[in-house]
């Protein structure tokens, strides 16, 4: 029997039994040469640990080409797969875009050389200023400006065309350069910025001429005028206080100056006394870190540190006077105005305040506030210097300038006594010298309505707590 009848045969076997009653049988390679064949045996399936020894079964007869084809003939009819379909293609491109029309001239075009565009020869008439800058009081003035009616200079002529050639005229004139912009605008850019300080004038003369060749001069000069400021403070310290007796002070301005110059007209008054001052030196401004760290930031030549000649009072009200007059390390002009601020000196030290919570309601719990004079000075201040009567759970202590933040678990309709220590000291080398005290009646704890959790979609909301103190 051919392979092929074979595998019909047991194909229209399986197709009559279900996939639950075939049991796998296993096939040796001995089986199969003692048969002569490739076989295969169909039954019930059965647990094969309950099987019990069978017989071998009797030899099989092969069937003839006759006999196969009567079991081939009743197998259902083959028919092909309703899986097969035609291969994908992509969709096939757009066709190339076409004109509108059809357009008929060539490309590239014929080039053709027309005539050159005729020059600007701006406006007809006389020649005219039509702007210039800057002009009038100006805080600061990088450059100067003037434009023309007409061009001054042929296209190429943008270089400085030399004093005589210029039509402005400036005065006076610091270091910088003159350029063309175009044909018509002249600018003065000087090195840096204009100097401070100075008043400035600037003329373009009458009968000057435009590059044009049939122009009109200009008919009469044109003048105009700008003024830069003398010097103006723009930073100082000390201010407010307090401050020590003798105290290194520091000043910045708007422009270069002459230390000296400045320091010479520097007073500081107290009431209807003045106290001369001096430069400060070097050494002086590096030990102070305030000073030095503004000097740093200060532009150089613009600042000045100095110191009173003598000790200036104790807790008394400082002003520091830069008089009319001050004059300018950049131009011949002086301040016109006399400038000051103020600063006031330390005095003993003493408690000064007292605070606590808001609108001065002390709820338990809130943390209380003493202020003092003069700054505490928190490397020598220690939590011992603090005590506080009945005690306080939780006594916490912090040191912020003049201040005293007292915190803990303080209870309601309750009076406590703050008892600072005679050697609480402060930045000055001061002590209050006697024990202080302050007082501070804590008031009962408010009513709060307040529902636990965060915001709820559900339609019954959880239920809200209402807490009232009897504290």
């Amino acid at each position: 029997m051919s392979r092929a009848a074979a595998l019909a045969i047991v194909l229209a076997a399986l197709s009559s039994v279900s996939a639950d009653s075939v049991r796998p049988v296993k096939v040796t390679k001995e089986a199969v040469e003692d048969e002569g064949g490739f076989r295969f045996r169909l039954s019930e399936g059965t647990d094969e640990s309950a099987l019990s020894p069978r017989a071998r079964p009797a030899a099989g007869v092969p069937l003839d080409d006759a006999a196969t084809k009567r079991v081939l003939d009743r197998l259902p009819a083959w028919s092909a797969p309703d899986d097969e379909h035609p291969l994908a293609l992509r969709e096939s491109s757009l066709p190339i875009p076409r004109p509108g029309r059809t357009v008929q001239e060539p490309f590239p075009p014929p080039s053709e050389v027309g005539r050159p565009a005729a020059p600007d020869r701006g406006e007809a008439g006389p020649l005219r200023v039509l702007r210039r800058a800057p002009g009038g009081d100006v805080p600061l003035a990088p450059s100067l400006s003037a434009t023309f009616s007409q061009p001054m200079v042929a296209v190429t002529g943008h270089e400085d065309p030399g004093r005589e050639a210029r039509p402005v005229r400036l005065a006076p004139e610091p270091p910088g350069r003159w350029r063309w912009v175009g044909t018509k605008t002249l600018l003065f850019e000087p090195a840096g910025r204009f100097p401070m300080a100075t008043d400035y004038r600037a003329e373009v003369p009458a009968g000057t001429r435009s590059a044009v060749e049939d122009g009109r001069a200009l008919a009469q000069a044109v003048i105009w005028t700008f003024t830069t400021p003398a010097p103006t403070v723009t930073a100082a310290s000390p201010k407010g206080g307090p401050a020590r007796r003798e105290p290194l002070l520091f000043a910045a301005f708007d422009q270069r100056i002459d230390p000296e110059a400045v320091a010479k007209r520097l007073r500081l008054r107290v009431g209807a006394t003045s106290f001369p001052v001096r430069l400060a030196t070097g050494e002086e401004v590096e030990a102070d870190a305030a000073v030095k760290s503004m000097a740093a930031a200060a532009a150089a030549g613009r600042w000045l540190a100095f110191r009173p000649t003598e000790t200036l009072p104790a807790g008394a009200e400082v002003t520091v006077v830069v008089p009319a007059g001050t004059p300018s390390a950049e131009g011949p002009k002086t301040t016109a105005t006399e400038q000051s601020w103020s600063f006031h000196t330390f005095g003993p030290l003493r408690v000064s305040g007292r605070r606590c919570g808001w609108n001065d309601q002390c709820p338990p719990l809130s943390p209380w506030q003493i202020e003092l004079s003069n700054p505490i000075d928190p490397k020598a201040f220690r939590k011992e210097m603090v005590r506080v009567e009945p005690e306080l759970p939780g006594l916490k202590v912090q040191v912020f300038g003049p201040n005293l933040t007292i915190s803990g678990a303080s209870r309601g309709r309750t009076t406590y006594t703050v008892t600072l220590a005679a050697g609480l000291p402060d930045i000055f080398g001061q002590t209050l010298g006697q024990p202080a005290t302050v007082s501070f009646t804590v008031g009962a704890a408010p009513e709060s309505l307040f529902a636990p959790g965060g915001r709820s979609w559900s339609s019954t909301p959880p239920p809200a707590r209402v807490s009232r103190s009897t504290a």
